[in-house]
């Protein structure tokens, strides 16, 4: 929560969580679903994604998969957009230092 300056959570009720992480061979199964253009209904897709975060719960991916791009290329793409972002913090957010977020970025050591 500290990347969007809340520090406190008292009286905050944290829910389920609503995006959660579904492993490769289910994000291939939902992108070929969509790329077939075959209508299912939001009932059959609602059972549908259900069915694949039980999967993915089940067989979740390796760690070593976890991001697609190594840390040089993630911090690259960062220092591509540092200029746009710090705007944005600045403009939308009226952060003065022009910081968007307050994690941490990625280590160019990191695997």
């Amino acid at each position: 929560m500290s990347s969007i300056d809340i520090d406190r959570l008292d009286g905050l009720e944290v829910g389920p969580p609503i995006n959660r992480r579904r492993n490769r061979d289910c994000a291939v199964i939902m992108h070929e679903g969509r790329a077939s253009g075959i209508p299912l209904g939001y009932e059959r897709l609602q059972r549908l994604l259900r069915r694949l975060e039980a999967c993915s719960d089940a067989h979740a991916d390796p760690p070593e998969w976890r991001n697609a791009f190594s840390p040089k290329t993630r911090i690259a793409v960062l220092d591509g957009f540092r200029a746009s972002t710090a705007e944005i913090a600045r403009r939308e957010l009226n952060r003065e230092g022009g910081v968007l977020a307050y994690d941490a970025e990625a280590d160019s050591d990191e695997p």
